[in-house]
């Protein structure tokens, strides 16, 4: 029989809290259910039939915004419109309330992560990126792994970070004022002033070894040490073990490694393409692996590498900073010394290219996520980012959008009009359609001539660099139905000596044999404007113009010059680093500036058989276009390269991510399981793992499954960004304005969900659940209580005390078949449930009502 009762308003009256008294007939087989309202549960019950009638309730809890305080509830829990459910696992950072994590040189401020001071480095006028544990190849805490014999940021004194060698003074008196490669400041050596570590036992490689430092000097042609254990220029080993120094021994701005071995035999190593670059910052790693020494220049290796006998021998000697003799201070350096380190072991290739490009820009920061915390393990898949300014990336063939991007000006354009674009990632030659170098927009692939360097560190990924006689690359290019051209590229223009003209483009393969340019960083040919830079044009009958500016820097530049001969006399326009350069014509001789260019070839690095035009240096990120860039797209260039946000992760075992999810894996780490590498813009592709796939025009977003070493399974998530800057970040800085790590969790921690109050009952005869609409696919398990401290289970015919985890725990339906034996448990009449939601972290778990019947 079923009976629904009205409650006529004439015998209704409030009485307090929402709650009516209110008569009845009653009805034999029928029964009143109260619903509950704010904090107060639902109640059912059967008017009794006369003094002795049967008497029944059912109580219903439902979990609705505003009835929280009913219930104790964990981290995990949320209160919704269908119930009780798991809360969603804050994944993504995107303002103040999730962007609390930590910096140094960077913060989270105004809507963005950016370059700023902190406590520890001001990131706005300083490379934050000191060596540290967290980062730095064979540097830990643990003595047990830790390579590193010696460190000295040379801040502000000699201090050692190891702990192991402190310097003091040898000779004069070392400064610390002058501003530092890294950090506040360097060490300023001067007229045989020197620092040394005392202790000859401390710093001992008998094997192996790594040096590293940067240095900057006026000279060049001096002849010093920088770095080493070493007494003497003669007799036997016995007296010296290494030394890294600069000298005219190796020739002029050139720098080399001297190791001893054992059998009283000295190895040298240096090279013509060791030349380093006068009153700028150079870093310089020297590395002897047991069979043979390496030694490196900003970054990447030069020379050949120098057997030995993997014996270095342990000459009772202390180390000394800035003398190439412990005892002599006729072989001085006279300079600035930073960030000097010392390893018992080799460094590789790529843990040095990922020391100097963390400390290479002038300006560079570190921001630390908050830990992610979905409450068990599970699988972090993806990893999503937006920044205002595609920062650290390539050029695009489609079109970049400020939806992605809000700082560009319009959405991009610079893709239009391209002839072609070389990225210069390839790792191995020959590898595109039998060609070496990928023209990105489909026209001619590119060709290597002779002895062209590839793999090397670039302003973007990869560079291609030329040290020899008659190095370069072809690139086929038809510029025959076009009067402008502009050509851009990231240059590295280095010490050429021996080059008169060195150059970095000529089109047509020699200056008589067609309508075609050359363009050279340093003419030194000519006396109009000696040793400047020089943009010339020429055609088939020797007609030439030739216009002339100040000479290219040495270091990383970005280049772009523009020829536009439907506009002359004004077709020359050059532009270095974003900033317009003024141009000086030097000469004109009987050439059409108004013809069109030939059908022929862009050659890189110098003129073919011309000796004296052939560049050393290197080149990145090469595009020609058949049209004129504007004054925005050309800044917009330079910002690309000039300012990055690259990434590293961590999964842990711990709250703190002081535990990796893997032991074998480093604490931070890139796209190959090692902290040597980083996700980045370069990453944004079709095929995220491979550079020479296609560059993506929207923002990144991608599987780490589609990388060698994706994270493993773990509770607590990690990231950190490295912002770094070659720009004043007040004028233009890297931004980061979102991170969200995917895909989205829900809270599987098993978060727990209690009644506080008990309740009353005088026997108990069913329990029962009801889920929301995204039910609970991991399900909910349940436990009881007398006292609410001691809790049950059912399990083997028997109410069983409750460990608190979820296999100690049991569904509705076996506690809706066994409440009514509960009372076998000794205690009062008093009830109390607690429920346990279970996920694998994707699913959701709602959980709408718990009704519990019985009599009162």
């Amino acid at each position: 029989m079923k009976c629904v009762f009205t409650l006529p308003r004439k015998t209704s009256r409030p009485i307090f809290l929402g709650l009516w008294i209110f008569a009845l007939p009653l009805v034999q087989g029928c029964s009143v259910r109260i619903l509950g309202v704010s904090s107060f549960p639902s109640t059912e019950f059967q008017p009794g039939l006369g003094p002795s009638g049967p008497k029944r309730f059912v109580d219903t809890s439902t979990f609705l915004p505003g009835s929280e305080a009913s219930y104790a509830f964990t981290p995990g829990i949320e209160f919704s419109a269908q119930g009780g459910r798991l809360a969603s696992v804050a994944q993504s950072d995107f303002d103040a309330s999730t962007f609390t994590g930590s910096g140094n040189g960077a913060s989270f401020s105004a809507g963005s992560a950016r370059l700023s001071s902190t406590s520890a480095c001001d990131g706005t006028n300083l490379n934050c990126s000191a060596l540290d544990p967290s980062w730095t190849p064979g540097y830990t805490s643990d003595p047990a792994t830790n390579h590193l014999l010696a460190y000295y940021p040379l801040d502000t004194d000699g201090r050692d970070l190891t702990g192991n060698a402190p310097l003091v003074n040898l000779g004069g008196t070392p400064t610390f004022t002058q501003l530092g490669k890294v950090g506040s400041h360097a060490m300023s050596v001067l007229n045989g002033s020197a620092l040394v570590a005392s202790d000859p036992s401390k710093v001992a490689p008998t094997s192996t070894l790594s040096l590293s430092l940067w240095f900057k000097t006026t000279h060049t042609t001096q002849n010093a040490g920088l770095l080493g254990k070493w007494i003497s220029g003669g007799g036997g080993s016995t007296e010296n073990s290494f030394v890294l120094y600069t000298g005219a021994d190796s020739g002029s701005n050139q720098v080399g490694i001297v190791l001893a071995e054992s059998s009283a035999q000295y190895k040298v190593l240096n090279s013509n393409n060791s030349r380093y670059q006068a009153d700028i910052w150079n870093h310089v790693v020297a590395t002897a692996d047991g069979s043979f020494i390496h030694l490196y220049l900003n970054g990447k290796e030069v020379g050949s590498p120098v057997a030995y006998d993997g014996t270095i021998y342990p000459a009772n000697l202390p180390l000394v900073l800035g003398r190439l003799r412990t005892g002599d201070p006729t072989y001085s350096f006279d300079g600035d010394l930073d960030e000097v380190a010392v390893w018992d072991s080799a460094l590789s290739s790529t843990e040095i290219r990922l020391i100097y490009d963390r400390q290479a820009p002038k300006f560079s920061g570190t921001y630390t996520s908050r830990v992610i915390d979905s409450g068990n393990p599970v699988d972090y898949e993806s990893f999503r980012w937006n920044t205002s300014f595609p920062f650290g990336k390539e050029i695009s063939n489609g079109h970049e959008t400020s939806t992605d991007y809000p700082s560009l000006s319009s959405d991009s354009t610079v893709s239009n009009g391209l002839m072609g674009l070389w990225h210069f990632n390839e790792t191995t030659l020959g590898s595109v359609n039998g060609a070496d170098f990928k023209d990105s927009v489909g026209g001619g692939n590119g060709y290597t001539l002779n002895s062209l360097e590839k793999n090397l560190p670039g302003k973007l990924g990869n560079a291609i660099g030329s040290h020899a006689a008659n190095a370069g690359a072809r690139l086929p290019v038809d510029l025959s139905g076009t009067k402008t051209v502009t050509l851009a590229a990231w240059v590295n223009f280095e010490p050429s000596p021996s080059s008169v003209v060195p150059m970095i483009f000529e089109y047509t393969a020699n200056f008589n044999s067609g309508n075609g340019m050359y363009i050279s960083p340093k003419d030194c040919q000519g006396s109009d404007y000696p040793c400047s830079f020089t943009i010339a044009t020429h055609d088939l009958s020797q007609g030439y113009r030739v216009m002339h500016a100040n000479a290219l820097p040495f270091g990383w530049h970005h280049v772009v010059v523009t020829i536009d001969r439907t506009t002359v006399p004004n077709e020359f326009q050059l532009f270095v680093d974003g900033v317009p350069q003024t141009l000086h014509l030097s000469s004109i001789y009987g050439i059409d500036s108004t013809a069109y260019f030939a059908n022929d070839s862009l050659y890189l690095f110098g003129r073919q058989g011309c000796g004296g035009c052939m560049m050393n240096g290197s080149l990145d990120e090469l595009g020609v276009w058949n049209r004129r860039l504007t004054s925005q797209e050309v800044t917009d260039l330079y910002h690309r390269g000039s300012a990055k946000v690259n990434f590293q992760i961590r999964s842990c075992t711990s709250a703190d991510c002081s535990n990796p999810a893997d032991s074998h894996w480093s604490d931070w780490r890139g796209p190959d399981g090692t902290r040597a590498t980083v996700f980045s813009e370069m990453n944004n592709r079709s095929t995220p793992n491979d550079f020479s796939s296609e560059l993506l025009a929207s923002a990144p977003n991608f599987l780490f499954s589609t990388f060698t070493a994706p994270p493993n399974a773990s509770r607590f998530f990690q990231y950190r960004s490295v912002l770094s800057s070659e720009i004043d970040p007040a004028q233009f800085g890297p931004e980061l304005n979102s991170v969200t790590v995917g895909p989205p969790h829900r809270y599987a921690g098993l978060p727990t969900l209690k009644r506080v109050a008990p309740l009353a009952y005088g026997s108990l005869n069913g329990f029962s659940e009801s889920l929301g609409t995204a039910g609970c696919a991991g399900g909910v398990h349940y436990t009881l209580s007398k006292d609410g401290t001691l809790w049950y289970y059912f399990t083997a015919g028997q109410w069983t005390l409750s460990d608190g985890s979820f296999r100690h725990a049991s569904d509705a339906a076996t506690l809706n078949s066994n409440l009514s034996t509960f009372d076998s448990i000794t205690g009062g009449k008093t009830l109390y449930w607690q429920a346990t939601l279970k996920s694998n972290g994707l699913q959701n778990c709602e959980l709408s009502t718990v009704s519990i019947s019985g009599t009162p």
